[in-house]
Protein backbone atom coordinates (compact mmCIF):
# COMPACT_ATOMS: atom_id res chain seq x y z
CA UNK A 1 0.00 0.00 0.00
CA UNK A 2 2.61 2.58 -0.66
CA UNK A 3 0.81 5.57 -1.52
CA UNK A 4 2.56 7.67 -4.28
CA UNK A 5 0.63 10.63 -2.82
CA UNK A 6 -1.58 11.31 0.18
CA UNK A 7 -4.88 9.42 -0.79
CA UNK A 8 -8.44 11.19 0.18
CA UNK A 9 -10.28 9.40 3.44
CA UNK A 10 -13.15 7.97 2.31
CA UNK A 11 -12.09 8.94 -1.24
CA UNK A 12 -15.74 8.01 -3.19
CA UNK A 13 -14.08 10.91 -5.65
CA UNK A 14 -16.97 12.35 -7.83
CA UNK A 15 -15.27 15.26 -9.25
CA UNK A 16 -15.76 14.82 -12.94
CA UNK A 17 -13.45 14.31 -16.20
CA UNK A 18 -14.24 15.66 -19.38
CA UNK A 19 -11.98 15.99 -22.32
CA UNK A 20 -10.54 19.13 -23.14
CA UNK A 21 -10.53 22.43 -20.38
CA UNK A 22 -13.87 23.16 -18.70
CA UNK A 23 -14.65 25.30 -15.44
CA UNK A 24 -15.41 23.34 -12.57
CA UNK A 25 -18.27 22.62 -11.59
CA UNK A 26 -20.54 21.04 -8.34
CA UNK A 27 -20.58 16.97 -8.47
CA UNK A 28 -24.03 16.03 -9.72
CA UNK A 29 -23.68 19.04 -11.91
CA UNK A 30 -26.61 17.87 -14.03
CA UNK A 31 -30.27 16.61 -14.04
CA UNK A 32 -32.46 15.06 -11.42
CA UNK A 33 -33.34 12.28 -13.87
CA UNK A 34 -29.76 10.46 -14.57
CA UNK A 35 -30.40 9.34 -10.74
CA UNK A 36 -33.67 9.25 -9.23
CA UNK A 37 -35.33 7.12 -12.04
CA UNK A 38 -36.68 3.86 -11.67
CA UNK A 39 -34.80 0.34 -11.95
CA UNK A 40 -31.80 1.62 -9.72
CA UNK A 41 -31.55 1.65 -5.79
CA UNK A 42 -29.04 2.62 -3.64
CA UNK A 43 -29.49 -0.72 -1.25
CA UNK A 44 -28.30 -2.51 -4.54
CA UNK A 45 -25.14 -4.21 -4.72
CA UNK A 46 -24.31 -4.56 -7.98
CA UNK A 47 -25.28 -3.03 -11.93
CA UNK A 48 -28.66 -1.77 -10.39
CA UNK A 49 -26.71 0.47 -7.74
CA UNK A 50 -27.61 4.44 -8.40
CA UNK A 51 -24.24 5.29 -7.82
CA UNK A 52 -22.51 2.37 -9.98
CA UNK A 53 -24.88 3.88 -13.26
CA UNK A 54 -21.87 6.22 -13.68
CA UNK A 55 -19.25 5.37 -11.03
CA UNK A 56 -17.85 1.96 -12.73
CA UNK A 57 -15.76 1.35 -15.20
CA UNK A 58 -18.95 1.17 -18.09
CA UNK A 59 -20.58 3.91 -16.39
CA UNK A 60 -23.03 6.27 -18.59
CA UNK A 61 -21.55 9.51 -19.30
CA UNK A 62 -23.78 12.69 -18.55
CA UNK A 63 -24.59 15.93 -19.79
CA UNK A 64 -23.79 18.40 -17.03
CA UNK A 65 -26.52 21.36 -16.40
CA UNK A 66 -24.13 24.07 -18.37
CA UNK A 67 -23.84 21.86 -21.81
CA UNK A 68 -20.88 20.09 -21.19
CA UNK A 69 -21.74 16.61 -22.94
CA UNK A 70 -20.20 12.83 -22.42
CA UNK A 71 -18.94 13.91 -18.53
CA UNK A 72 -17.32 10.88 -16.69
CA UNK A 73 -16.63 10.45 -13.04
CA UNK A 74 -12.98 9.79 -12.45
CA UNK A 75 -13.53 7.25 -9.68
CA UNK A 76 -14.47 3.84 -10.52
CA UNK A 77 -16.19 0.71 -8.69
CA UNK A 78 -17.81 -2.84 -9.28
CA UNK A 79 -19.29 -5.20 -7.61
CA UNK A 80 -15.88 -7.45 -6.94
CA UNK A 81 -14.64 -4.05 -4.84
CA UNK A 82 -16.64 -4.88 -2.07
CA UNK A 83 -15.25 -6.24 1.15
CA UNK A 84 -16.48 -9.54 2.36
CA UNK A 85 -15.04 -9.25 5.22
CA UNK A 86 -18.38 -9.32 7.63
CA UNK A 87 -19.74 -12.20 5.30
CA UNK A 88 -22.21 -9.25 4.05
CA UNK A 89 -21.88 -9.95 0.07
CA UNK A 90 -22.23 -13.64 0.24
CA UNK A 91 -25.30 -13.46 2.84
CA UNK A 92 -26.28 -10.83 -0.04
CA UNK A 93 -26.31 -13.86 -2.52
CA UNK A 94 -23.23 -13.12 -4.34
CA UNK A 95 -21.68 -16.38 -5.52
CA UNK A 96 -18.64 -16.43 -5.28
CA UNK A 97 -17.69 -14.02 -2.82
CA UNK A 98 -15.99 -10.63 -4.44
CA UNK A 99 -12.62 -11.20 -5.31
CA UNK A 100 -11.28 -7.96 -5.03
CA UNK A 101 -11.95 -6.79 -1.78
CA UNK A 102 -10.95 -3.17 -1.21
CA UNK A 103 -13.82 -1.11 -0.54
CA UNK A 104 -16.14 -0.67 2.36
CA UNK A 105 -19.15 -2.56 1.44
CA UNK A 106 -21.78 0.09 0.17
CA UNK A 107 -24.91 -1.89 0.48
CA UNK A 108 -25.64 -3.60 3.33
CA UNK A 109 -28.95 -3.76 4.72
CA UNK A 110 -28.31 -4.10 8.20
CA UNK A 111 -26.35 -1.34 10.10
CA UNK A 112 -25.64 -3.35 13.41
CA UNK A 113 -22.72 -5.31 13.13
CA UNK A 114 -21.53 -5.70 16.58
CA UNK A 115 -18.38 -8.28 15.19
CA UNK A 116 -17.40 -4.74 13.08
CA UNK A 117 -17.83 -2.78 16.27
CA UNK A 118 -20.70 -0.78 13.77
CA UNK A 119 -24.14 0.26 15.08
CA UNK A 120 -26.85 2.77 13.59
CA UNK A 121 -25.31 6.37 14.44
CA UNK A 122 -27.18 8.50 16.61
CA UNK A 123 -26.56 11.68 14.41
CA UNK A 124 -29.51 12.38 12.04
CA UNK A 125 -26.52 13.91 9.48
CA UNK A 126 -25.70 9.92 8.67
CA UNK A 127 -29.10 9.65 7.01
CA UNK A 128 -30.64 10.72 3.64
CA UNK A 129 -33.33 13.02 3.65
CA UNK A 130 -36.09 10.16 3.01
CA UNK A 131 -34.63 7.92 5.50
CA UNK A 132 -33.06 5.20 2.40
CA UNK A 133 -30.48 4.86 4.53
CA UNK A 134 -31.57 4.32 8.09
CA UNK A 135 -30.36 1.19 9.21
CA UNK A 136 -28.43 0.31 6.30
CA UNK A 137 -25.19 0.71 4.71
CA UNK A 138 -24.87 2.57 1.76
CA UNK A 139 -23.27 5.34 -0.51
CA UNK A 140 -25.09 7.66 1.03
CA UNK A 141 -24.75 7.18 4.54
CA UNK A 142 -21.14 8.67 4.38
CA UNK A 143 -21.48 11.03 0.86
CA UNK A 144 -24.32 13.69 0.32
CA UNK A 145 -24.80 13.94 -3.56
CA UNK A 146 -25.97 16.85 -3.44
CA UNK A 147 -23.55 19.50 -1.90
CA UNK A 148 -21.11 20.99 -3.29
CA UNK A 149 -18.25 19.72 -4.40
CA UNK A 150 -16.20 22.80 -5.16
CA UNK A 151 -15.57 23.13 -1.22
CA UNK A 152 -16.46 19.25 -0.32
CA UNK A 153 -14.63 17.36 -3.39
CA UNK A 154 -15.47 13.83 -1.25
CA UNK A 155 -19.35 14.93 -0.42
CA UNK A 156 -18.67 13.73 2.46
CA UNK A 157 -21.56 14.36 5.12
CA UNK A 158 -19.62 15.20 8.10
CA UNK A 159 -16.00 16.90 8.25
CA UNK A 160 -14.10 13.61 8.98
CA UNK A 161 -11.18 15.03 10.95
CA UNK A 162 -9.91 12.71 13.25
CA UNK A 163 -11.87 9.94 11.81
CA UNK A 164 -15.16 11.85 13.57
CA UNK A 165 -17.25 10.21 10.02
CA UNK A 166 -15.98 6.76 10.79
CA UNK A 167 -16.75 6.77 14.41
CA UNK A 168 -19.96 8.02 14.23
CA UNK A 169 -20.95 4.15 12.94
CA UNK A 170 -18.19 2.16 14.97
CA UNK A 171 -18.85 3.78 17.77
CA UNK A 172 -17.87 0.56 19.87
CA UNK A 173 -14.54 0.81 19.01
CA UNK A 174 -14.07 4.46 19.91
CA UNK A 175 -12.06 3.15 23.09
CA UNK A 176 -9.27 4.70 24.97
CA UNK A 177 -6.89 2.79 27.81
CA UNK A 178 -8.71 -0.37 27.25
CA UNK A 179 -5.65 -2.99 27.17
CA UNK A 180 -6.74 -4.27 24.00
CA UNK A 181 -10.07 -5.34 25.28
CA UNK A 182 -11.72 -6.19 22.15
CA UNK A 183 -10.39 -3.52 20.12
CA UNK A 184 -7.06 -1.54 19.47
CA UNK A 185 -7.04 1.42 21.58
CA UNK A 186 -7.44 5.07 20.28
CA UNK A 187 -4.38 7.20 21.08
CA UNK A 188 -5.29 10.97 20.71
CA UNK A 189 -1.61 12.09 20.87
CA UNK A 190 0.75 9.67 20.00
CA UNK A 191 4.15 11.60 19.88
CA UNK A 192 3.63 12.24 23.93
CA UNK A 193 2.22 9.04 24.77
CA UNK A 194 5.58 7.46 22.46
CA UNK A 195 8.03 9.67 24.46
CA UNK A 196 6.28 8.29 27.79
CA UNK A 197 6.86 4.67 26.88
CA UNK A 198 9.99 4.89 24.47
CA UNK A 199 10.59 1.30 25.58
CA UNK A 200 7.56 -0.19 23.66
CA UNK A 201 6.68 2.09 21.19
CA UNK A 202 8.61 3.66 18.24
CA UNK A 203 8.67 7.66 17.95
CA UNK A 204 7.29 7.74 14.31
CA UNK A 205 4.51 6.21 12.86
CA UNK A 206 5.51 5.43 9.19
CA UNK A 207 4.04 7.92 7.35
CA UNK A 208 6.90 8.12 4.25
CA UNK A 209 5.33 5.90 1.70
CA UNK A 210 1.39 6.21 3.47
CA UNK A 211 1.33 2.98 4.92
CA UNK A 212 0.34 3.58 8.16
CA UNK A 213 0.24 6.91 9.15
CA UNK A 214 -1.06 9.66 12.49
CA UNK A 215 -4.15 11.12 11.92
CA UNK A 216 -2.91 14.62 12.96
CA UNK A 217 -1.27 13.78 15.70
CA UNK A 218 -3.65 10.72 16.82
CA UNK A 219 -3.57 7.01 15.76
CA UNK A 220 -7.24 6.57 14.75
CA UNK A 221 -9.14 4.25 12.26
CA UNK A 222 -7.87 5.30 9.39
CA UNK A 223 -4.08 5.33 10.86
CA UNK A 224 -4.81 1.74 9.87
CA UNK A 225 -7.94 1.77 7.27
CA UNK A 226 -8.74 2.94 4.31
CA UNK A 227 -12.42 3.23 2.50
CA UNK A 228 -11.46 2.25 -0.74
CA UNK A 229 -8.72 0.63 -2.79
CA UNK A 230 -7.21 -0.63 -0.30
CA UNK A 231 -5.90 -4.02 -0.47
CA UNK A 232 -3.70 -5.21 2.61
CA UNK A 233 -0.88 -5.09 0.49
CA UNK A 234 2.04 -2.85 1.49
CA UNK A 235 3.58 -4.00 -2.38
CA UNK A 236 0.89 -2.22 -4.29
CA UNK A 237 -0.11 1.52 -4.97
CA UNK A 238 -3.79 2.23 -3.10
CA UNK A 239 -5.19 3.38 -6.01
CA UNK A 240 -7.68 2.93 -9.03
CA UNK A 241 -5.20 1.38 -11.23
CA UNK A 242 -2.76 -0.93 -9.17
CA UNK A 243 -4.40 -3.10 -6.50
CA UNK A 244 -4.14 -6.73 -5.70
CA UNK A 245 -6.87 -8.96 -4.66
CA UNK A 246 -7.95 -7.72 -0.90
CA UNK A 247 -8.72 -9.34 2.34
CA UNK A 248 -11.88 -7.11 2.96
CA UNK A 249 -9.74 -5.84 6.09
CA UNK A 250 -8.91 -2.46 4.00
CA UNK A 251 -5.58 -2.24 5.61
CA UNK A 252 -3.10 0.21 4.77
CA UNK A 253 -0.03 -2.16 4.72
CA UNK A 254 0.24 -6.09 4.77
CA UNK A 255 -2.35 -8.31 6.14
CA UNK A 256 -1.86 -11.27 7.78
CA UNK A 257 -1.83 -13.47 4.75
CA UNK A 258 0.78 -11.28 3.42
CA UNK A 259 3.33 -10.70 5.86
CA UNK A 260 1.61 -11.01 9.67
CA UNK A 261 4.26 -8.74 11.25
CA UNK A 262 4.35 -5.65 8.95
CA UNK A 263 1.17 -3.64 10.68
CA UNK A 264 2.01 -4.05 14.09
CA UNK A 265 5.59 -3.45 14.13
CA UNK A 266 5.33 -0.21 12.61
CA UNK A 267 4.46 1.18 16.01
CA UNK A 268 5.26 -1.73 18.30
CA UNK A 269 8.85 -2.61 19.99
CA UNK A 270 8.33 -5.92 20.82
CA UNK A 271 10.47 -8.93 19.76
CA UNK A 272 9.10 -11.46 17.50
CA UNK A 273 7.80 -14.66 18.97
CA UNK A 274 9.60 -17.29 17.67
CA UNK A 275 10.96 -18.12 14.26
CA UNK A 276 9.43 -15.50 11.59
CA UNK A 277 8.50 -17.66 9.46
CA UNK A 278 6.73 -19.54 11.61
CA UNK A 279 4.72 -17.41 13.35
CA UNK A 280 3.67 -13.38 13.21
CA UNK A 281 1.93 -11.00 15.41
CA UNK A 282 -1.15 -11.14 13.18
CA UNK A 283 -1.61 -14.89 13.77
CA UNK A 284 -2.05 -14.39 17.63
CA UNK A 285 -3.15 -10.37 17.91
CA UNK A 286 -5.89 -8.78 15.86
CA UNK A 287 -6.71 -5.04 15.61
CA UNK A 288 -10.21 -5.79 16.95
CA UNK A 289 -11.12 -9.14 18.81
CA UNK A 290 -15.02 -9.61 19.24
CA UNK A 291 -14.33 -13.32 19.26
CA UNK A 292 -18.04 -14.21 19.21
CA UNK A 293 -18.76 -11.63 22.03
CA UNK A 294 -16.14 -12.59 24.37
CA UNK A 295 -13.67 -10.51 23.72
CA UNK A 296 -9.65 -10.99 24.97
CA UNK A 297 -7.37 -8.20 25.97
CA UNK A 298 -4.64 -7.10 24.06
CA UNK A 299 -7.04 -7.95 20.83
CA UNK A 300 -5.85 -11.52 20.97
CA UNK A 301 -7.74 -13.89 18.85
CA UNK A 302 -10.17 -16.50 20.98
CA UNK A 303 -8.61 -19.12 17.97
CA UNK A 304 -5.52 -18.74 16.47
CA UNK A 305 -4.26 -20.52 13.78
CA UNK A 306 -0.79 -21.35 13.05
CA UNK A 307 0.72 -21.84 9.59
CA UNK A 308 3.60 -23.99 11.15
CA UNK A 309 3.59 -25.74 14.75
CA UNK A 310 6.95 -27.81 15.48
CA UNK A 311 5.29 -30.66 17.91
CA UNK A 312 3.11 -31.66 14.91
CA UNK A 313 4.90 -31.11 11.87
CA UNK A 314 3.15 -28.56 9.95
CA UNK A 315 0.24 -26.35 10.54
CA UNK A 316 -2.00 -26.63 13.71
CA UNK A 317 -4.97 -24.91 15.21
CA UNK A 318 -5.66 -23.61 18.85
CA UNK A 319 -9.19 -22.77 19.76
CA UNK A 320 -10.69 -21.80 22.93
CA UNK A 321 -8.30 -19.25 24.06
CA UNK A 322 -9.70 -17.01 26.89
CA UNK A 323 -7.79 -13.79 28.45
CA UNK A 324 -11.15 -11.89 29.75
CA UNK A 325 -8.31 -10.43 32.32
CA UNK A 326 -6.02 -7.81 32.19
CA UNK A 327 -2.42 -7.53 33.82
CA UNK A 328 -2.29 -3.62 33.44
CA UNK A 329 1.46 -3.72 33.75
CA UNK A 330 1.91 -6.04 30.76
Amino acid sequence: MRHTALLAILALAVVFAVTGPVAAQPAHYFDCKQCHTSGVSLLALGSTNVCLQCHSPTGNPVTLTDGTEGVLPTSHFVTNHASDAMGSATAAGMSPPPSLQSSHYWASIEDDVPAAGAQAPSRTLYYSRYGISSNKVTCGRCHEPHVDALTNPQLLRLDNTADALCLGCHVAWNKTANHGLETHPLVADYPTFQAANSDRYKPIVNAANGDIRLVGASVSCTSCHGTHWTDSNSATVDDTTQLSAGDGKLLRTDGRSVNPNTLCQTCHIYEQHGNVTHIGCLDCHSGHSYNDGIPNYYVLRDQVDLPFVPKLGGPGTVTGLLYTSADVNG
